[in-house]
């Protein structure tokens, strides 16, 4: 079992910081998808920061 369960939306560089420092303490974690949170449909952002 898992310490630790890192959701990642897919952003480049969003999580490593978190993920190094999971591998650094040397901690058990699970590497997740965001669609695990959030359907699929939801991951669609088209225009990201704008109001449409």
């Amino acid at each position: 079992m898992q310490d630790y369960e890192l959701y990642y939306w897919g952003l480049p560089f969003r999580g490593n910081f978190i993920q190094l420092f999971l591998e650094e303490v040397r901690a058990d974690y699970r590497k997740l998808d965001a669609s695990e949170v959030y359907p699929d449909k939801n991951l669609n952002i088209r225009y990201p920061g704008t109001v449409t």
